[in-house]
């Protein structure tokens, strides 16, 4: 790690304390230890601006289009970001865009494209700019989008103008093709100020767009506020209508049009939008500019309409306003108290309130990082994290909401409103944005309806830059006021040492996305600076023990769980009695196998705390340890009668019934959960398991198959692979575990299924692979002891290899309270091992306690039977 410039934040030479970039000297003020470089402020992005860096630097990887200014996609090596490069010969006009270009670049919208920095040389010009990786509204257009988006759409581009021209600034050329929507389906405006200068030989005239380009424009005058309106009202015509509004066959006729102000007529088009709105959009068309409706007032319309769209109208609001006032003397009087439900809707916002109230199940998705600022990236993710923890005791305690837990939220691959509605079913979606201003940091928060993906509520405020990692407390009671929920604190950061806080947020911003790479290292390390710098830092100490854990998942590695329990030893001594504590021992205790201390752990801390979902969830899961399947049943119910759509507590019980050959209760769980979260995998394969253990290959392999096209996993693969291999397709089989194996290389069961396909087809590898596969078995069951199914697959595999004397002693410690898997491993050991009369004892009780019968059968892995000798033998 490096000492940064609290000038500039660039590297400072370590011999001299001195800055290279702006020879600032360190001998005062505050130094900042950290890993990422990012400028102290909007002073330092305006000096620099215009750089002299050279386009070497960039490394491209792709032209996105041609023409007088080219566009490339690249990367940038020192802030490791990729870019949009626009490129422009070297001009007369080349003062002046950089003019342009700096002034825009004062821009920080989260609906305008960020211009980052101006590279000017002899020979070339380039704009660094955002690169935006999505459609433009003109594909938008195209596919008929549904009047809430096009509304949204509308807001977002109305608001992106009026704080450019706030700001005193134009754009010249508004087209549908200037706007852009990235992964998160954001709009965002290209090219502000720009234009004029970048427009070259345009046909039109000197700027803009032959269809939307204002009368004045053609006519010779100056572009305007008013111009741009101009341009926006063609842009909306042509979204709500799918019709440009001047659409002549030549550039004469479109001016005539344009000049003498002949606009299709908006009232005639299907648009289903309030007359207001219509006449609005209408008015932006006139040739005289004065005439046109401020910004203002289309943008108060568009908010009014994006909350309508919310809540459907009921039967008073379709009325008309005739037939409003004879009902209303109908019904003076006790009447109309009676029926003011029906007759006398609620407001807007008591409708947004009560819709806030009644959702159940939330997300909190990290701050947009409009500036790319890598520090405020690590804020936004740890925000995250903390909100999700404190929103979700919030919510348990005091209203009947869930919070879907960070760690759910952070493993789906686009962190979108659409997608954690999809996956998780999220009601209610906290996110929003963070940019730079100046010295502070403007935060902007928004409430979106996760099905409809509209904005209920929104709420900026700005905090000091050198504040921004104190300030969860500021975000948090923003938030609570949001969700109209009771007044509330966080719990206290834990720590007096700003700079321990400071790399303790760090590492929960790490650990909001684990699975990228090196991040649980960096958390880690974040963790234990946290640590030194606080050795009583409690909640460091809980979280670095949550790292080491994630880092044990991650690897297999037993020295990860030692160092857990290290760190768990290290919290009882500071705090013996820290509530954390009993809850880190119960999950070592499950993971050495010692599933009756944590079962006593647990209860005890479910008497203390009976309306926490997690530790009866925790409970069932050491029951299931303990072979305790009915006390398994029950505690994963009382944890659902909590948290009735906890989409993990179905998966855990659909999976529990899976294993106990409770097919038609594992397929009903698993049906509740596809149709609360139809994007969820999960639901699909513990479907596909369930139908197979039913013996109905067909919808198996079809849920196998859509689960894996929705979240490719080692597992989909696996049981993909496991079909094939039932089919006799042993090259499909093959080439499906090897998929399974490249995600997860220490999945003793993929390696054993691709031994056992080896087998089949006399492949050389097979006992190598029999070997892994035995080798991994052993080391999970070195781990936990309680494993009964990697000690019996290990058995197997062993006896597959011929080590007879290891896999005996192995299946001599098979237990009645193992399940029908198990004993078929077993059945399948002994047989390896020409043990005939033991193998089909073990079948047979495989079959009782649920192991398909079809599938045993017909298992071409039996050394010493056929099909119809099995047959004739499991039917006697």
């Amino acid at each position: 790690m490096s000492k940064l410039c609290h000038h500039c934040g660039n590297a400072l030479d370590v011999s001299t304390a001195t800055c290279t970039r702006c020879n600032e000297t360190n001998t005062g003020g505050d130094l900042e230890i950290t890993q990422v470089i990012t400028p102290a402020s909007d002073v330092v992005k305006e000096a620099a601006i215009v750089t002299q860096r050279n386009l070497s630097d960039f490394e491209v990887l792709g032209t996105v289009s041609g023409g007088f200014a080219t566009i490339l996609k690249a990367k940038d090596p020192v802030l490791d970001r990729i870019v949009a490069l626009k490129l422009v010969p070297n001009s007369d006009q080349q003062s002046d865009l950089v003019q342009e270009a700096k002034l825009a670049s004062k821009l920080s919208h989260p609906n305008i494209v960020t211009i980052h920095e101006i590279i000017q040389n002899d020979e070339q010009l380039a704009i660094v700019m955002e690169w935006v990786d999505g459609d433009n509204l003109k594909a938008k257009i195209a596919t008929q989008l549904p009047l809430k988006e096009k509304a949204h759409i509308a807001l977002q581009l109305c608001s992106a103008i009026d704080y450019a021209h706030k700001n005193d600034i134009l754009h010249c050329d508004i087209k549908p093709d200037n706007i852009m929507f990235d992964i998160h389906n954001q709009l965002k405006v290209l090219d502000f100020g720009l234009s004029h200068v970048l427009g070259g030989e345009s046909q039109a005239a000197t700027i803009g767009s032959p269809a939307y380009l204002a009368p004045e424009l053609y006519l010779e005058q100056n572009a305007s506020k008013q111009s741009d309106l101009f341009a926006l009202g063609a842009v909306l015509f042509e979204l709500f209508s799918g019709e440009k509004a001047f659409d002549g066959k030549s550039l004469e006729v479109i001016k005539a049009q344009i000049t003498t102000g002949e606009a299709k007529n908006f009232a005639d088009k299907d648009t289903q939008l309030p007359e207001t709105l219509i006449t609005l959009i209408q008015n932006l068309l006139v040739v005289e500019p004065s005439k046109r409706p401020p910004l203002s007032d289309l943008i108060d319309a568009f908010t009014d309409l994006n909350d309508a769209l919310v809540q459907k109208p009921n039967w008073w609001q379709r009325r008309a306003p005739w037939q409003k006032v004879s009902l209303s003397a109908m019904f003076l009087g006790v009447m109309a108290v009676l029926l003011q439900p029906t007759l006398f809707p609620p407001s807007n916002q008591q409708i947004l309130e009560k819709r806030i109230s009644e959702n159940k199940r939330i997300a909190v998705l990290p701050l947009q990082n409009i500036n790319d600022d890598p520090q405020v990236q690590l804020f936004s993710q740890g925000l995250a994290v903390t909100l999700s923890t404190e929103l979700g005791k919030v919510g348990r305690e005091k209203t009947n909401s869930w919070v879907i837990p960070s760690a759910e939220v952070a493993k789906l691959k686009n962190l979108t409103v659409d997608d954690v509605h999809k996956r998780y079913g999220a009601d209610l979606v906290l996110t929003g944005s963070i940019q730079h201003l100046g010295s502070q940091r403007l935060i902007n928060l928004e409430l979106i309806d996760g099905a409809s993906g509209v904005a209920l509520k929104q709420q900026q405020f700005k905090v000091n830059a050198k504040d921004l990692f104190a300030s969860n407390q500021a975000v948090f009671d923003e938030a609570i006021t949001m969700l109209k929920w009771p007044e509330s604190e966080m719990a206290s950061k834990g720590t007096e040492f700003d700079g321990a806080y400071k790399h303790y947020i760090a590492a929960i911003g790490y650990t909001f996305r684990s699975d990228q790479n090196n991040y649980i290292d960096n958390a880690i390390e974040q963790f234990k600076q946290a640590i030194e710098l606080d050795e009583l830092y409690v909640d460091a100490y809980v979280n670095l023990a949550y790292a080491y854990l994630n880092k044990y998942h991650k690897t297999k590695d037993e020295q990860w769980l030692l160092q857990y329990e290290n760190t768990v030893s290290q919290l009882a001594e500071i705090e013996p009695l820290h509530p954390e504590v009993s809850y880190l021992e119960h999950k070592l205790a499950l993971r050495r196998g010692n599933a009756a201390k944590a079962s006593k752990l647990l209860k005890a801390l479910v008497i203390e705390n009976p309306n926490d979902e997690y530790l009866h969830f925790e409970l069932a899961r050491a029951y299931q340890q303990l072979k305790e399947n009915a006390l398994a049943e029950q505690s994963y119910l009382a944890a659902l009668k909590i948290t009735p759509n906890h989409w993990k507590g179905l998966n855990q019980l659909g999976r529990l019934y899976y294993r106990t050959a409770q097919y038609e209760k594992a397929i009903a769980t698993y049906l509740r959960l596809v149709t609360l979260t139809p994007k969820n995998s999960s639901a699909y394969i513990g479907l596909s398991a369930s139908f197979y253990g039913k013996g109905d290959l067909q919808s198996a392999l079809s849920y196998a198959k859509e689960g894996n096209t929705l979240n490719p996993t080692a597992t989909g693969y696996s049981n993909i692979g496991g079909f094939h291999f039932i089919l006799g397709q042993y090259s499909e089989a093959i080439a499906a575990y090897k998929m399974s194996i490249a995600i997860d290389k220490q999945n003793y069961f993929s390696w054993g299924n691709l031994a056992d396909s080896y087998w089949l087809t006399k492949h050389p590898d097979t006992n190598s692979t029999y070997k892994q596969a035995a080798d991994l078995a052993e080391k999970v069951f070195s781990i936990n002891k309680q494993n009964s199914r990697a000690k019996l697959a290990w058995a197997y595999y062993k006896a597959r290899i011929g080590e007879s004397a290891h896999a005996l002693q192995i299946l001599d410690s098979l237990s009645h309270r193992d399940n029908a898997t198990e004993f078929y491993l077993a059945a399948q050991a002994y047989d390896a091992l020409n043990d005939t009369k033991s193998a089909l004892k073990k079948l047979k009780l495989a079959i009782a306690k649920g192991y398909p019968k079809e599938e045993a059968i017909t298992s071409p892995l039996w050394k010493n039977w056929n099909e119809p000798e099995l047959r004739s033998i499991i039917a006697d």
